[in-house]
């Protein structure tokens, strides 16, 4: 499960950010999901001649 107990736990901890935080924390995101190789990984292994593929029976 994600998230917190409750939504006035969440309101709790992150009532105390100022705009200077949450700015440093959207980049620090930003810059995260641009330096993960996650899509590339998976972009990597696409069949290029988009072959239908039968997968095995259980």
């Amino acid at each position: 499960m994600l998230g917190h107990a409750s939504a006035a736990m969440t309101r709790n901890l992150y009532a105390d950010l100022s705009d200077e935080d949450l700015q440093a924390l959207s980049t620090a995101l930003n810059d995260a999901r641009a330096n993960s190789d996650v899509g590339k990984v998976w972009a990597k292994n696409l069949n290029p001649t988009h072959e239908v593929v039968q997968l095995p029976r259980k």
